[in-house]
């Protein structure tokens, strides 16, 4: 019997594909919404281990489990009674997250807890730094007074969001990006303890690096945005999805020994994959900016060709 490849994640996932090309079998998809449609999710405990059903299928010899990107089910989605929505909602969560903790000989990309743990950036930051990555002076903060001291004490400092969640202003959802903060663009503090920021020294950026790192494999791809307002240096790369263009390369000069430490960050962190932030400055050093545990990578392949996929798939399917 081959292995089975389990991936945790919505049916639609425009990754699928990517790591489904370099696998014989099909990946077996845990979708939590497919329970709205009566798809089923059955566990059966006992002493030789539980036994997993996905949509009737019985998943045994799971060689590798994806956690990407499964949507959780609200009630706004359930077909049921609006007072009794919550309790539903909240039970097809549960029945789902026990997945989170099965098929312990299985490899990961990546543990879930290890990518809630690896999720926080001052933890990512402190790795970074005690690995011997480079990183800017940083402050996470509410306090203006802090704020504006930090500010004041740097020639070029950045403002980065620090929640996750996307605001909507007069019904339009915004998205936060990272901003360079300057005598003509200085934040308004006085509220700053109900919206706690990030604020870092900025590098004077020449390039800026995507990297993304699979088990052991190293793809780093140089990021080039170019924007409607005539902007050269990114502070902010997802930028170029929203306005502008974006040009993605193959960074081929990338360092042996920069790379190494990629792949030791994520050791450090208990990650399978990461997608890494770096910059480069006029001097040519490097910059450790942050790592996403579970970022997007597909347009990264689709721009350079880099088998990214199949490194995934291979860890997965524990090929060499």
């Amino acid at each position: 019997m081959r292995p089975t490849v389990l991936a945790l994640t919505d049916r639609r996932d425009a990754h699928l594909p990517f790591v489904q090309r370099h696998l014989d079998d099909p990946i077996v998809v845990a979708d939590p919404r497919t329970l709205l449609n009566g798809g089923e999710l059955t566990y059966r405990p006992g002493s030789a281990g539980t036994v997993v059903i996905v949509d009737g299928q019985v998943l045994t010899d799971v060689a590798g489990v994806w956690f990407r990107k499964p949507l959780n089910v609200s009630p706004a989605d359930l077909p049921v009674d609006q007072e009794v929505a919550p309790y539903s909602a909240s039970a097809m969560r549960e029945q789902y997250s026990q997945l989170l903790t099965e098929f312990p000989g299985a490899q990961w990309v990546s543990d879930y807890f290890a990518i809630l743990r690896a999720s926080n950036k001052l933890y990512q930051l402190s790795v970074a730094d005690r690995i011997g990555l480079r990183t800017p002076p940083t402050i996470f903060t509410s306090e203006p007074k802090r704020a504006a001291e930090f500010i004041g004490a740097h020639r070029r400092v950045v403002s980065k969001p620090i929640g996750i969640v996307h605001p909507t202003v007069n019904g339009e959802k915004k998205v936060l990006f990272t901003t360079l903060l300057d005598e003509d663009r200085l934040p308004d503090l006085s509220n700053l303890h109900l919206a706690p920021s990030i604020f870092q020294v900025a590098p004077d950026v020449v390039r800026d690096l995507r990297v993304t790192v699979v088990g052991e494999k190293v793809f780093p791809a140089d990021v080039t945005t170019s924007r409607s307002d005539g902007l050269s240096q990114v502070y902010d790369s997802r930028i170029g999805h929203y306005e502008g263009g974006m040009t993605i390369t193959e960074a081929h000069d990338f360092p042996a020994d920069l790379a190494g430490k990629c792949v030791r960050l994520l050791k450090e962190l208990g990650l399978g994959f990461g997608a890494i932030d770096l910059l480069v400055d006029s001097a040519g050093e490097y910059w450790f900016l942050e790592n996403n545990p579970n970022g997007q990578w597909a347009y990264v392949e689709q721009a350079t060709g880099q088998p990214i996929g199949k490194a995934i798939a291979d860890l997965l399917a524990g090929r060499p």
